[in-house]
């Protein structure tokens, strides 16, 4: 017997806010399509904005669609004697026959405090947690069910789920099964690790831009551009080759974050590489354009 969220559960976890980044995206170029066929600009133009947008749009969708992914899978089951518990950080076994059960509320000591490591959105919790009466416990919860508080020797753990009021019978009666002690089993931070080789890719990738480009550019670059394709925007030199590795930078520290948080996911490093091959692309782009005008 166990729970398990599926992929459709996760998302609907997570909610449509999601996608609300994509969804301003798609405003913002659907109005920037209707100013320039105002403007009469050419299809070249056209595309070269409003495509850019979309292409935006695409990727954040395609964010917003694997991210549910990190939270997929998560939950519990109880097999020969063994229950184990997935919380996306790792998987914790315990042996049945070493755990005592008790009900508990959210409006009691076993209210949770705060995250150490996790997840939490909406009504969904999985992780680690801090709970008001001080003690830390591994957590799942997802729906509004009981909560079952099961405490081994060396762990407390509150699970919350469809199927959860059917566990406490199931522990006591469960074919027993050897089990030394209570086991976490942590998965390896695949997703943390490409995170900081993306980032350093990335910052690489946008520095090699800058310097590849510094001896040509004119000591006033232009930056921004308007909607007719001309410059309208100014920055000294010097500020312009830096700010392709600051942006690098600022989208890299919260994929960063984000990983730390759940280390063996790596749904969100497609998307970030998209965002930041755009980016390069962006920049290479701008630097091209000054070059041409010098």
């Amino acid at each position: 017997m166990g729970f398990h969220l599926t992929y459709l559960e996760a998302l609907r976890v997570l909610g449509l806010w999601i996608f609300m980044p994509a969804m301003a995206i798609l405003v913002v170029a659907g109005i920037s399509a209707i100013y320039q066929k105002r403007q009469t600009l050419s299809h070249k133009k056209f595309k070269s904005i409003t495509g850019f947008l979309l292409v935006l749009e695409m990727v954040m969708v395609v964010f917003g669609l694997l991210l549910p992914l990190s939270s997929q899978g998560t939950g519990w089951s109880l097999q020969t004697g063994i229950l184990t518990v997935d919380t996306g950080l790792g998987t914790l076994r315990v042996a049945a026959r070493d755990v005592h059960t008790q009900w508990v509320t959210h409006q009691s000591a076993y209210a949770l405090e705060q995250r150490t490591l996790g997840t939490s959105a909406g009504s969904y919790h999985a992780g680690e947690f801090v709970l008001q009466n001080g003690r830390s416990a591994w957590v799942f919860e997802y729906g509004d069910y009981p909560v079952l508080a099961i405490f081994s020797p060396k762990y407390t753990i509150l699970l919350s789920s469809p199927g959860i009021t059917k566990l406490p019978h199931a522990l006591k009666t469960s074919n027993d099964k050897a089990l030394e002690s209570a086991q976490t089993n942590t998965t390896w931070p695949y997703g943390m690790i490409a995170s900081i080789v993306g980032v350093i890719l990335a910052l690489a990738i946008q520095l090699f831009i800058s310097k590849h480009y510094a001896p040509y550019l004119p000591q006033r670059v232009a930056t921004h551009f308007g909607l007719s394709g001309q410059p309208n925007g100014y920055s000294s030199k010097k500020v312009a080759l830096w700010l392709g590795p600051i942006f690098s930078l600022v989208l890299g520290i919260p994929l960063i974050l984000i990983s730390a948080l759940d280390p063996s996911n790596v749904a969100l490093i497609a998307p970030f590489f998209l965002i930041e091959l755009i980016l390069a692309l962006s920049f290479w782009w701008m630097f091209h354009m000054n070059r041409n005008q010098t």
